[in-house]
């Protein structure tokens, strides 16, 4: 696994560090770990994520933990070397299904 950490969040540190891990033959899939405050948009990130030639996953958090450090503004790109099967599920955040019936 290859890391890179963004402790400004901006979006071009972003694009740099993706751009970066995703030219590294080794790496076959990228997890990005975002913090809310960098205030990606989908209109600003979808453009980057969708130029990915690999699978991405990941997601926005109000913290992420870099070693002995909490960041409330930054990225942690993991560069993966194997492929994940990424799967995507929508509707999770809708609040009228009972997803504990579901899982049981």
């Amino acid at each position: 696994m290859f890391i890179n950490v963004d402790k400004t969040g901006s979006l071009e540190a972003l694009k740099t560090n993706m751009e970066s891990l995703a030219a590294n033959p080794a790496v076959k899939g990228l997890l990005i770990l975002a913090c809310d405050d960098n205030g990606f948009t989908p209109e600003t990130i979808d453009p980057l994520l969708t130029s990915l030639t690999i699978p991405v996953m990941g997601g926005v958090f109000p913290q992420i933990i870099h070693g002995a450090e909490n960041l409330s503004r930054g990225t942690i790109l993991a560069g993966l070397t194997t492929a994940p099967n990424v799967q995507f599920i929508p509707g999770l955040t809708d609040p009228s299904v009972e997803y504990e019936t579901l899982i049981d």
